[in-house]
This record gives C-alpha cells, sequence and structure tokens, in this order.
C-alpha cells in the first residue's frame, strides 16, 4: 500500500504537493516534539503487553486514563467532553457485547445441532481441490463483510469455518492471517463496504463515488496480498514456527 501511494505521487505530483516553505533539519526534529502526547500513549498500552506488566484489556484501562491525563494537561478536558467520551464509549461497548452475545448464543445453538460437524461432512464430500473450497469460503466473506463489521464477521464465522478449514487440512493461523486481510478488503468493498461510509463521514466534500474509485485500487493491493499468502504459506508461518 505504501509502494502504491509512492508511485501514484510521483506520477501526479499534484495529489501529493511538496510543503510550500523548505524545513531544516533542526525544524523538523522540534516538529517531533509534538507527537509526545499520541506516542507516549502508544508506549503505555503496547508497553505494558508486550513487558507482560498488563493484559490487553488492563493496557485498554491504561490507555484510556493516559488519553484523560493528555488531555488535562492540554487544559482540554471539560465537562462537556467527558460526557460526550463517556456516552461515546457506552454505545460502542454495548454494541460490541450484544454482537458477542448474539455470536455466543448462535456457536451454542450450532454445536448443539450439531451444524459445524454436518457442514465439515458436507464439504469433505465435495469432489473438489481444497483450494477451490477456501476461495469460495474467501468469496463468502468479502459478501458479507460488505454489510457488515470484522469483529461480526470474526465471532459469528469462526465456529462454522474453523472446523471446515481444520479439516482441509489447512493450517488455522495461515488462514486467521488470510481471514482478517479478507475482512479488510470486504470493508472497503462497493457497493455497500462499511468503511467507505466511514470515510464518508470523516470528508463529508467528497462524494461516494470518489471515495470508491479512490478505495478500489486498495481492494486491488488485498487481494494481492491474499494471493501471495495463498501462493507463498510461509511468510505467514514463517514467525509463529520460531516458537
Amino acid at each position: 500500500m505504501m509502494t502504491y501511494v509512492v508511485v501514484l505521487a510521483a506520477i501526479y505530483p499534484d495529489m501529493a504537493p511538496r510543503h510550500a516553505t523548505r524545513c531544516n533539519w533542526r525544524d523538523r526534529w522540534r516538529s517531533l516534539l509534538d507527537i509526545w502526547a499520541a506516542v507516549t500513549i502508544v508506549l503505555l498500552v503496547l508497553g505494558t503487553i508486550y513487558f507482560g506488566i498488563a493484559t490487553p484489556t488492563e493496557a485498554a484501562g491504561i490507555g484510556a486514563l493516559g488519553a484523560f491525563g493528555v488531555a488535562a494537561l492540554y487544559r482540554e478536558m471539560t465537562f462537556t467532553l467527558l460526557r460526550d467520551v463517556l456516552r461515546s464509549t457506552a454505545v460502542t461497548s454495548v454494541m460490541i457485547l450484544l454482537i458477542l452475545a448474539a455470536a455466543l448464543m448462535f456457536g451454542y445453538v450450532m454445536t448443539r445441532l450439531m451444524v459445524p460437524q454436518k457442514i465439515v461432512m458436507m464439504v469433505v464430500g465435495i469432489d473438489q481441490p481444497k483450494w477451490v473450497i477456501l476461495a469460495m469460503v474467501l468469496v463468502f466473506l468479502v459478501l458479507i463483510g460488505m454489510v457488515l463489521d470484522i469483529v461480526s464477521i470474526i465471532v459469528i464465522t469462526t465456529p462454522v469455518l474453523l472446523p471446515v478449514i481444520t479439516a482441509l487440512g489447512i493450517d488455522p493461523i495461515w488462514f486467521g492471517v488470510v481471514l482478517i486481510l479478507t475482512c479488510e478488503m470486504a470493508v472497503i468493498t462497493p457497493p455497500v463496504g462499511l468503511n467507505l461510509y466511514v470515510i464518508k463521514g470523516i470528508a463529508p466534500d467528497l462524494s461516494i463515488g470518489q471515495i470508491i474509485r479512490g478505495a478500489l485500487p486498495f481492494v486491488g493491493i488485498e487481494l494481492l496480498a491474499i494471493l501471495i499468502l495463498i501462493a507463498f504459506p510461509q511468510i505467514a508461518l514463517y514467525l509463529p514456527s520460531l516458537r
């Protein structure tokens, strides 16, 4: 993706114009001081996880506390801001918890009805190479990814797809990587990719047609990445193999 952006900027300089005034290295280093807040929060979250100080959930709380601290230092912490943050957090948390609760119930019902086992038997009985079946699974993920967010896709489809993938002899770690890439591609795939409308909300001056045209090359890049991982699965499995 970075290579695509660099090439595009080289071909069409107007899409990434240079700054009007040139900066010396002293100004460049000094400008890095402006990102201290973001760097601090990242270090608080990832640092506490990687050093074993906190679990991911605890690290999220530490990050939130750090964000409150930064807002207080900048003297931007007001009652209105605090109210809006808490309201947004409550809405997002309730949405995610409802999805997880529904997914757990869905998984329980599927297990009791032995649906995954029946699907595995049906798939194993299909006289097709495993890569054909994998392609069908990926197309299915792209289609549902147009209307669902990534978390919903993972928690809803994993109980059904994982036994199928295991039965086909496909490495589940490799499939997990490909699953995430496929979900990323799905949420920017027109006509109803959810992230397209998120961008529309951030940049209301752009039409949805312009956003779709801008996103299509990245859909192709994601597809290319998936094809490369299919051809060379060692790319996704090299680091896990070092355990």
